[in-house]
């Protein structure tokens, strides 16, 4: 039997996910407790570490590297910690386990969607469809790579837009 793995955000300890009160196996990444500078959501982890509900885990560099290059190929925006959990997730799937990453983060759910993993929100509604992000100018609408900032025709400063995908 797979066993589940809750990967937890910042976004899920600030929204009130308690891990004392979950019996699925909890993780996170150091950066997590770093966001988290005081207050009874830094207390929910660090309660949640010493009742050894929550396991503070590092991602490999390769699956860091490969959710990255994810990252910036659909002009996903998002922090070391997000890139990291995301990692960190990958890095649990791909060692067999059931993941689910607990986030409000709608740019963590998005890329999550994209890698097929699955996700949940707390306070917010969550995502209600995966997108690819590209760039497009608005004076004479031709579309770009997410990497592009002009428009090579007119010079106009290109907008980011999201395109649904099949995920």
């Amino acid at each position: 039997m797979v066993s589940k793995v809750y990967v937890l955000d910042t976004s899920a300890l600030i929204g009130g996910f308690s891990p004392g009160k979950e019996e699925t196996e909890q993780v996170t990444v150091t950066s997590v407790l770093d966001e988290l500078r005081g207050g009874l959501s830094r207390s929910r982890l660090e309660a949640g570490l010493l009742g050894r509900k929550v396991t503070i885990l590092e991602p490999p560099a390769g699956e860091k590297v490969e959710v990255k290059r994810l990252a910036e190929k659909t002009g996903n925006r998002l922090s070391d910690t997000d890139l990291g959990l995301l990692a960190l997730a990958l890095s649990l799937k791909k060692g067999g386990r059931e993941v689910e990453v607990v986030t409000d983060d709608y740019g963590i759910q998005n890329l999550a969607g994209l890698m097929g993993i699955p996700y949940r929100g707390l306070l917010m509604p969550g995502i209600k469809e995966v997108l690819r992000w590209s760039k497009v100018c608005p004076a004479c609408g031709r579309r770009y790579s997410v990497k592009a900032v002009r428009c090579s025709a007119c010079g106009s400063e290109l907008r980011r837009v999201g395109r649904k995908t099949g995920v």
